[in-house]
């Protein structure tokens, strides 16, 4: 669980959570009167219609006004109110039980990480139990997690929100830390009560999960004005600006500003943005939280870096418009105030003087699409940026670029679709098939010199083929390389059968370990 990790602080929180009596901390302290109130509450009930509910008990009476009052946790409203409540109640019931006791504790995914937006519960529940269990270590804490929560849900940004049927359950985890994949996650609490709404106060928990961007290249400028015009132009809330924060080991390429907003999704205006230009200057706008390289500084995709990217040439000055947006209007500069004028005597004095030196109001700024005015040839097949080329030695070659791409096909993204590697093997062992079976129709055609001379060919033959499959099958890797088994799924499997016995009679009358099956089967 500990492997590959080199942060002091991830390890010593995860060394925490490893470290905690799962088996103990599993079993809640009830009271007798609680636990068979519990078991009454939880206990199949049958289902009325409107008009045949029946009037409820003085038991009944007792264990509802318990359950109201918070007393008595319980993963959902009690089962007999099925029997006493028309259907309209007990749903207000269950949009209650959401509302107000269930707990959600929400942890920050980095980029990293490779999982879909809004991917099933068991999956996600696969993933953890995959990072941190092994043989022997793990298995009560995950068996206590899947006791816990109800939904596991992740947004596809950044955020994995854990819902727990109980406060009780989810103070149980609070700065708890998991492996997810190869990355660390914390599960903290996140949720905004009553009174903090329309405050616009956050916690650092609650900030960290905000929709941020990075911005290169905006040096000159300075975060004041960064932040005024971000402000502007994408009609949303800057709730935070900060030049970067990382430091020593940390820092790989500090030359940012962060600009975080008062929301969990991106602004509108800046979705599939990576650059603004302001006339001639350009900032770049990286969606950190999202993807983990800087966009592309050849096509300005956001899904890889440069050295990763594949688009054809022709199809760049489509791409880099589509990317990007033109500042319309004038952004002015702001200045630093000398640093005699910092030097005041109370805050009231340093807010006086800040409002004095603030900088002035830009008018109308907005962000403009920018189009691709390059003239597209599609009659000739030539690059549109070979057009007025006086080298003909050039052009040529770009015809012959051009007449490749012509047979590659692309996404919707203009991104280039390659093939599957199995259909490559396929057709690689047709022409194989074609190939040996004409050389055979050649070879019966041939006359030899004697028949100790055709034996020798046909000898010489042999071994040349014997060494081509050798080859090729050693280059395949299917004949050297052992394929890998797939045990942690098979541990996983093995976990929730254990898990499962006594509740499915299917599963707990199963005794095999190593089906035919690696994964399970979930709709995504």
């Amino acid at each position: 669980m500990l492997e590959g990790i080199w942060n002091p602080l991830h390890k010593k929180h995860l060394m925490g959570t490893l470290l905690t009596d799962w088996e103990a901390t599993g079993k809640p302290d009830w009271s007798p009167e609680e636990t068979s109130m519990r078991q009454e509450a939880l206990a199949a009930a049958n289902t009325a219609c409107d008009e045949s509910v029946r009037a409820w008990t003085q038991r009944e009476n007792a264990i509802m006004t318990t359950y109201l009052q918070g007393r008595l946790d319980l993963p959902h409203p009690p089962n007999f109110i099925k029997e006493i409540l028309i259907g309209e109640h007990r749903a207000m019931l269950e949009d209650m039980h959401e509302a107000y006791f269930n707990a959600v504790l929400t942890a920050v995914v980095p980029a990293t990480v490779k999982m879909t937006r809004n991917a099933a519960h068991a999956m996600i529940f696969r993933e953890l139990f995959i990072a941190n269990t092994d043989k022997n270590t793990g298995h009560a804490m995950m068996r206590a997690l899947q006791r816990d929560v109800k939904p596991l849900r992740f947004d596809g940004v950044q955020t994995l929100s854990v819902t727990f049927y109980s406060r009780t359950a989810a103070d149980r985890w609070q700065e708890k830390a998991l492996r997810l994949q190869k990355a660390v996650i914390v599960l903290r609490n996140t949720q905004r009560h009553g009174n903090e709404d329309g405050t616009g106060q956050y916690t650092p928990a609650q900030l960290e999960i905000q929709y941020a961007i990075r911005v290169f290249g905006g040096e000159t400028m300075g975060l004041a004005v960064l932040a005024r015009m971000f402000a502007r132009v994408s009609d949303a809330k800057v709730l935070d600006v900060e030049y970067a924060r990382e430091q020593r080991t940390e820092i790989y390429d500090n030359r940012y500003h962060t600009i975080r907003f008062a929301q969990r999704e991106c602004p509108v205006a800046l979705k599939g943005v990576s650059r603004i230009r302001m006339g001639d200057q350009d900032i770049i706008i990286h969606h950190f939280q999202q993807n983990l390289r800087k966009p592309c500084s050849r096509c300005l995709s956001q899904r890889h870096g440069t050295v990763k990217c594949s688009v054809a040439f022709s199809k760049l000055a489509g791409m880099q418009a589509k990317a990007t947006r033109i500042l319309d209007g004038v952004v002015e500069q702001a200045h630093v105030a000398p640093r005699r004028e910092y030097q005041v005597e109370s805050v009231a004095q340093l807010v006086e003087m800040l409002k004095r030196t603030m900088p002035t109001q830009s008018q109308g700024v907005q962000l403009l699409p920018a189009y691709n005015d390059q003239p597209q040839n599609g009659a000739a097949g030539q690059d549109a940026h070979v057009v007025g080329a006086t080298s003909t030695t050039r052009v040529k070659q770009h015809d012959a670029h051009d007449a490749r791409e012509a047979t590659v096909e692309y996404d919707e993204e203009e991104f280039k679709l390659k093939e599957p590697k199995k259909s490559k093997a396929a057709k690689a062992k047709e022409r194989k098939t074609k190939r040996d079976a004409g050389t055979g129709k050649a070879g019966l055609t041939l006359s030899g010199a004697g028949s100790s001379g055709q034996r020798d060919s046909k000898q010489a033959a042999l071994r040349t083929n014997s060494s081509q499959v050798t080859k090729s099958t050693t280059n395949k890797g299917r004949l050297s390389t052992p394929r890998p088994t797939n045990v942690p799924n098979k541990r996983f499997e093995k976990f929730q059968r254990t898990e499962a016995l006594g509740r499915y009679g299917v599963l707990a009358d199963s005794d095999s370990e190593d089906g035919e099956s690696n994964g399970m089967d979930v709709d995504e």
